[in-house]
């Protein structure tokens, strides 16, 4: 009984993760300073695939591009654990969704000030940080984009050439649909540098946090994530 109150609770709390992760990203793109190479790479597609199908959210593409990266990674590495991986995906894609609906209430003379901006990129950063945080202390499988770093480790034991492999493939990827969305600089700017640097660092930090004063030692990393 113990055990399954503990995985509800985990479950319930990795879910909560991704949740502020969603609004993180969607504060982030709402600033238009700069997003990470996979929240730019969907948000270029988005651009275009509206064209051909209005209906389609960007919270969809996130989902379908999650689910392809999945994929990927299940064809490397044949790992049940992935088909809880893809299911948070939902988690992610319908919260950007509802995000960014009621960000878009925000009237566009405050949205022009590039004070509010800025808070809205700085505080993506943070909520970002704190969510990746949070699904680290459960212990439950990491994110499709995270695994598929974790297959490519496997493949050459480094872990930093993996990051980069899969990040530098995605931001070739977004720059390109940006230079053929003539929008480049909307999600590919100066912030985008700042998160590569600072996501992992806020990230370890609010770790700490959280397990020394919340968790206390309660919920184990069992897996290497990496953001």
């Amino acid at each position: 009984m113990k055990y399954i109150k503990k995985i509800i609770l985990h479950t319930l709390l990795h879910t909560l993760g991704f949740i502020v992760i969603a609004l993180g990203i969607s504060n982030i793109l709402t600033s238009k300073l700069g997003a990470s190479p996979i929240d730019a790479f969907n948000y270029f597609l988005h651009k275009i695939v509206i064209n051909y199908i209005p209906s389609l959210t960007l919270g969809t593409i996130i989902i379908f591009t999650g689910l392809a990266v999945t994929l990927l990674a299940f064809i490397f590495n044949k790992n049940k654990n992935m088909i809880i991986s893809a299911i948070f995906l939902f988690v992610v894609g319908i919260f950007v969704d509802m995000w960014m609906f009621l960000l878009g209430y925000i009237p566009d003379q405050i949205l022009s000030l590039m004070i509010f901006r800025i808070f809205l990129a700085v505080s993506g950063m943070l909520l970002c940080s704190f969510g990746v945080a949070v699904t680290i202390l459960t212990g439950l499988p990491p994110s499709p984009y995270e695994r598929l770093m974790l297959v490519i480790h496997e493949k050459i034991n480094n872990l930093a050439i993996a990051k980069i492999i899969v990040e530098g493939s995605f931001f070739i990827l977004a720059i390109s649909l940006g230079l053929l969305t003539q929008s480049l600089f909307e999600q590919v700017n100066l912030f985008t540098i700042v998160m590569t640097f600072s996501i992992g660092p806020l990230v370890l930090l609010f770790s700490n946090m959280l397990k020394k004063k919340y968790f206390k030692g309660e919920l184990k990393n069992e897996s290497k994530q990496v953001y």
